[in-house]
């Protein structure tokens, strides 16, 4: 054997494609990053929203409100019509909904609507229930069983509305009360202390007799205008 026969051995490696040598090699001088610049480095990273630097449109729009769309607990709805699957006196719960394919994985709670007709005595287990779905689900002969504690009643709701008061009415209770405010500030003022009882003109310690106007104490000689001249 002679060193010209030997021959390396067959290898399928693609050969990398060559860049940055020259026009001709189809990606020469910036190899294609473009021009020069931060762009053209390595490393760089930039936003979906970046803008070349001017303020992004994500960032000129204002924000307003508020959205607990992501700590929102998810309730899959399921309609009273899709339950006619199951058979008569079969107990129908979240697991088997979700093996019916009537509802998909991923939610909190179930919540069974009242839209269509039932017409087998079940007994349906879930979080919530619409009063149409209630009533629908005991007048057919089933049962119903709450997975959460049930809802209050709302207390304004449960309140009896008053009737509504007529003109003549509100006239009558609108004169009662000016009445009693003025009893009350009646009795408040005759409930009052007393204030002191004023002066008479003239009372209070006796003046004694005028003195003449000319009268008191005896005034000294009186100086000459120019004094003493020696």
């Amino acid at each position: 054997m002679n060193l010209g026969d030997a021959k390396a051995p067959y290898c399928k490696r693609e050969r990398h494609f060559i860049i940055c040598r020259g026009k001709g090699t189809g990606r020469g001088k910036t190899g294609g990053r473009g021009g020069k610049g931060q762009s053209a480095r390595s490393g760089y990273s930039r936003h979906d929203y970046f803008e070349g630097g001017t303020m992004p449109l994500v960032r000129r729009l204002p924000k307003r409100g508020f959205s607990n769309f992501q700590w929102a607990r998810k309730v899959a709805e399921v309609n009273l019509r899709d339950l006619n699957r199951f058979a008569a006196n079969e107990t129908v719960n979240p697991e088997k909904l979700v093996q019916a394919g009537v509802v998909r994985h991923g939610f909190d709670w179930v919540k069974i609507l009242g839209v269509g007709a039932i017409d087998r005595p079940l007994t349906v287990a879930a979080h919530r229930f619409s009063s149409e779905a209630l009533d629908k689900i005991l007048k057919a002969g089933g049962k119903v069983e709450w997975l959460a504690p049930q809802p209050k009643p709302d207390a304004e709701a449960a309140k009896p509305e008053a009737p509504a008061k007529t003109a003549a009415q509100k006239k009558v209770e609108r004169k009662a009360r000016q009445q009693a405010r003025h009893a009350q500030h009646a009795a408040a003022k005759a409930e009052a202390k007393p204030g002191k009882a004023a002066k008479v003109k003239g009372d209070g310690k006796p003046k004694g007799d005028a003195k003449p106007k000319g009268e008191g104490k005896p005034k000294g000689e009186a100086k000459p205008k120019g004094g003493d001249k020696k």
